[in-house]
């Protein structure tokens, strides 16, 4: 390990060493042999990392630019693109993309900026909120319903309570057919996705719904209109309960975003064609200020630091 690193210290933060380790080509015999013995030591060990390789693996299989897994010091893997061309303006023009407020006053619950928690609801259902989320549980007599009012939650359903389980959205509601699913509200939109069982998906223009089953996604928003996305693999469904970041050839502007959403000071992109790049990458929650540093080093982009935390990717 290089000289100051800090070395890991659990077996999820052993099995991205490693990864990264084995990806960079350059291990010698012993080291494999210590790779080797650290993986027969535990089945804890090779359960965490089968599941990180997992992730790696389904985002290559879609052609990933960029795949970048950064701990503290570890020695990440990045793919760079095609060096982007052309001016960008003198004058610095930036877009703000860093969290929104919390709507705390109506929030039964609410997680800050970083911040992943479980959640026990009254029924025994398993709950995760995501960074920057914030939810109201609405039980009564005849329903178990979240209201997610911002972020993302993912829920296993307890079933043995005969009240429907609703989550909803400001146009959507999702009720749970027998399952475990995620939903992601964006603004007015929201995604769905499930890891287990099925859902309805309904909106106040769409009473007929839409069905869902295990690796199925959706997207509604203001128009009422309910519309199918393409499948995902089970490992990338709502990634974030398990520590990551995942991004799948988006623009560097909304990668930037997903990883702002870890840090509570903002993160500015200066406009231009870099702002267009698509990239891909596996990042880690916990470090987010790393994944801006890959992200703008691939966009060939300056990462400049201001007072308060405040960060700014710039030419």
């Amino acid at each position: 390990m290089a000289g100051g690193a800090t070395p890991p210290s659990s077996p999820i933060e052993w099995s991205e060493y490693w990864i990264v380790r084995l990806a960079s080509g350059s291990m010698s015999a012993e080291e494999m042999a210590r790779f080797e013995a650290w993986l027969s030591a535990d089945a804890t060990n090779r359960a965490a990392f089968e599941s990180a390789r997992a992730l790696w693996r389904s985002l290559e299989d879609r052609g990933g630019k960029v795949v970048a897994l950064r701990r503290r010091q570890f020695r990440p893997l990045v793919r760079s693109p095609a060096a982007w061309a052309g001016a960008v303006a003198a004058c610095l023009a930036v877009a703000v993309v860093g969290p929104q407020v919390a709507p705390r006053l109506l929030a039964t619950d609410a997680t800050s900026a970083g911040e992943v928690r479980a959640l026990a609801l009254p029924d025994g259902t398993r709950a995760m909120l995501d960074t920057g989320s914030a939810v109201a549980v609405r039980y009564d007599g005849g329903q178990r319903r979240v209201d997610l009012l911002r972020g993302r939650i993912w829920v296993q359903v307890e079933h043995d309570d005969p009240r429907p389980f609703r989550v909803a959205t400001a146009n959507g509601v999702v009720e749970d057919i027998g399952t475990a699913f995620e939903v992601a509200r964006d603004g007015r939109a929201a995604e769905v996705a499930v890891t287990e069982g099925a859902v309805r998906v309904e909106t106040k223009d769409n009473r007929h719904g839409l069905v869902l089953h295990r690796r199925q996604r959706a997207r509604y928003g203001a128009d009422g209109d309910i519309r199918r996305l393409g499948d995902a693999d089970e490992e990338v469904i709502a990634v974030w309960r398990r520590g990551y970041i995942v991004v799948e050839d988006a623009p560097l502007g909304d990668a930037v975003r997903s990883v702002a959403r870890y840090r509570s000071a903002p993160v500015w992109v200066q406009p231009g064609q870099a702002a267009s790049t698509p990239v891909s990458g596996i990042f880690l929650t916990e470090a987010p200020d790393d994944a801006l540093k890959v992200l703008a080093d691939v966009a060939g982009l300056r990462l400049i630091r201001l007072p308060g935390g405040t960060i700014i990717l710039a030419k």
